[in-house]
């Protein structure tokens, strides 16, 4: 595929153009998906997508919001764990898992665990310079005083 000379100007590689429709497309679709109230096909979807294009963090912020809004806290936060584990996670995803992990100290079985990971995700958050969403301060101050 011989490269195009607006492509090669803006610093793409041959086919990267195509890749970016691509990505696009699928979240045109998981958008579709989700409105119709198909949360866990849109989750899917979007699954799938952040496995062949693991430098995008926004298929797994999606997929984890798409998780979320049907229940499914703990494997909305499991998703999200890429994106939070590679080398600068954005404060878009470490917000999204600081309220996830919130909601999941609510209904976990071990709770001793799922309050480690909220506040070491707290932690992390506070480093990163961003705001603490007015939920996760409330939380840590409830159990700061137990």
């Amino acid at each position: 595929m011989r490269a195009q000379r607006s492509d090669v100007y803006r610093g793409r590689r041959p086919g990267e153009r195509r890749s970016l429709g691509i990505r696009r497309l699928v979240g045109l679709v998981a958008e579709s998906y989700l409105r119709l109230g198909d949360g866990d096909e849109a989750a899917n979807l979007l699954q799938e997508a952040g496995s062949r294009w693991p430098d995008d963090p926004r298929f797994a912020i999606t997929s984890a919001l798409a998780r979320a809004a049907n229940g499914h806290v703990t494997e909305a936060l499991a998703g999200l764990k890429p994106v939070l584990e590679g080398p600068a996670p954005g404060s878009q995803a470490l917000g999204l898992a600081v309220r996830l992990a919130a909601a999941n100290m609510a209904t976990a079985d071990d709770h001793a665990a799922a309050e480690a990971t909220f506040r070491a995700l707290a932690t992390k958050l506070q480093a990163s310079g961003a705001d603490m969403p007015p939920l996760a301060v409330r939380w840590i101050g409830y159990l700061d005083k137990r």
